[in-house]
């Protein structure tokens, strides 16, 4: 069956190169001065190890970028030229800066042993889930102090301003507290500043 080998239009644009159903074939490197277009929805392809040819990348009808693996379990990785690993994205998460931050697609980040979830963040070793700071001018009566935490405390602890030396030891009550308020007393009356921990 005869091929036609270069169709050049009368007028316009482009210059066509074999028929439909052809495969044309560069022996060498191919240098284009211009862009390689393809069109929408249709794929840029490469062969996979065993000879396959498989689609890599393309502008889908909502001209949204997908990028496709060669195999169903395969990897995306970006390198650097020297081929140093920057990310690793796969089926269990993206791995970021040589593994010391990781995403398992299932919402938690973990970084350098310390992981976010959706819900706490686990340290290397116990979590949290909530922190808030305030100020509270304690008294020797016990009172109650807004938090700020949003649930009951876990721990409350207060440090006291001032330069006087004489010890003036804060007590917080954890059965009088509520998720708004803290209940706090000191030894001497002063202003403390506290932290409230929800582990």
């Amino acid at each position: 069956m005869a091929h036609q080998v270069l169709k050049g239009l009368t007028s316009g644009n482009p210059l066509q190169i074999g028929q439909a159903g052809d495969i044309t074939e560069v022996l060498g490197d191919l240098l284009v001065d211009g862009h390689l277009i393809e069109p929408n929805n249709i794929a840029y392809r490469s062969k996979d190890s065993g000879g396959v040819s498989r689609d890599i990348m393309a502008l889908d009808t909502s001209d949204n970028l997908i990028l496709h693996t060669g195999k169903s379990s395969g990897q995306f990785h970006v390198k650097q030229l020297g081929g140093a690993e920057l990310i690793i994205i796969d089926n269990n998460g993206i791995t970021i800066d040589g593994g010391n931050i990781v995403s398992n697609g299932l919402g938690a980040l973990t970084a350098k042993g310390l992981t976010v979830s959706t819900d706490s963040l686990n340290l290397i070793l116990g979590s949290l889930t909530r922190i808030s700071f305030f100020d509270a001018s304690v008294t020797t009566v016990s009172s109650n102090f807004a938090h700020g935490l949003g649930a009951v405390p876990d721990l409350v602890l207060g440090i006291n301003e001032g330069t006087n030396s004489t010890a003036n030891p804060l007590k917080w009550s954890k059965a009088n507290s509520d998720i708004n308020n803290a209940a706090l007393v000191s030894t001497i009356n002063g202003t403390f500043h506290c932290v409230a921990i929800k582990f």
